[in-house]
């Protein structure tokens, strides 16, 4: 049949007034609720892009097919892969600078069928470190929504437990998600592109509540980091004014606390030698530590009294 129209001369190009092709103008009487998308219609829309119809047709008010077959509320899966089989672009933007990828995260559709879409998504190569216009990526954008879902954001995202901590959402809810991807069979003490496990980020961001909550779900402690430094130690060479809390829980989760870096430096010689003013620290290190056993030099041959 396809042929048989073709044969007629049928101008697969031609738009109406508003720019819309065949394909547009189908997916448009649907635009509120693409799951009500009849049978026929499917049928019709099938036969529409077999014949050559344009599925990236843009309207002029920037409506395109995948955009139209995306609802708020709702979406058919089979429309959108018959669109993606046909060559509907997923690098495609509305006026709004967002990809199809970034409207199914926006979309308050229900979470088996958006975790399906997205994966289908993928699938055809979306890129979900594309950013909207105010630079945020899809995984960034989880966070700005009314409902939050750890299986989505384990699809969209290379460091989802770094990314949650860092989110601007309540530390109940972050722990909620954490334990979602735990569930899911993440790695707990995976390394992020600053070589940072999720358990060092809750402690460079000085939270003790964090640190306590990523411990009692298998973070690790006793891992290494550059120059052979513990945990302990990049703790005490953070930023922070006041890292006490945070390291008397260090202490007490910690296998070695005396381990020496690189340079042969100890916690003791570290918390020494920060920028900060660690003397409550100190205090605290001093408190478990035997000088007769761990006063030992450093590579420098200075020792903590030195």
């Amino acid at each position: 049949m396809c042929e048989v129209f073709r044969s007629c001369g049928l101008d697969m190009s031609y738009c109406n007034r508003k720019h819309r092709n065949a394909v547009n103008v189908l997916l448009w009487k649907y635009k509120e609720d693409p799951q009500c998308i009849s049978v026929n219609d499917e049928s019709c829309l099938s036969f529409l892009l077999k014949m050559g119809f344009d599925p990236n047709n843009t309207a002029a008010d920037g409506t395109f097919p995948l955009l139209l077959a995306i609802g708020e509320k709702s979406c058919k899966i089979k429309v959108i892969s018959l669109l993606l089989e046909a060559g509907a672009s997923v690098e495609k933007r509305t006026l709004n600078g967002l990809t199809p990828l970034h409207l199914c995260i926006k979309s308050r559709i229900p979470l088996e069928q958006k975790s399906s879409l997205v994966s289908l998504f993928l699938r055809y190569h979306a890129n979900p470190n594309d950013t909207d216009r105010r630079g945020k990526s899809c995984a960034q954008l989880i966070f700005e929504q009314a409902q939050i879902h750890g299986i989505i954001l384990l699809k969209v995202s290379k460091w989802p437990i770094q990314e949650c901590l860092l989110s601007r959402i309540d530390q109940t809810t972050k722990i909620r998600i954490i334990k979602e991807l735990v569930r899911e069979g993440i790695d707990m003490n995976m390394r992020d592109d600053q070589n940072q496990t999720p358990i060092l980020l809750t402690c460079m961001l000085n939270n003790k509540f964090l640190t306590e909550e990523l411990l009692s779900l298998g973070g690790d402690v006793n891992i290494l980091y550059s120059c052979n430094c513990s945990i302990i130690q990049k703790l005490l060479l953070s930023r922070h004014e006041n890292v006490e809390n945070v390291l008397s829980v260090l202490i007490d989760a910690s296998e070695n606390i005396h381990h020496s870096n690189e340079k042969g430096d100890t916690a003791l010689h570290t918390a020494m030698k920060s920028k900060r003013s660690r003397y409550n620290e100190i205090k605290l290190l001093m408190s478990v530590t035997d000088l007769e056993r761990h006063g030992t030099k450093n590579n420098d041959q200075k020792s903590v009294l030195h």
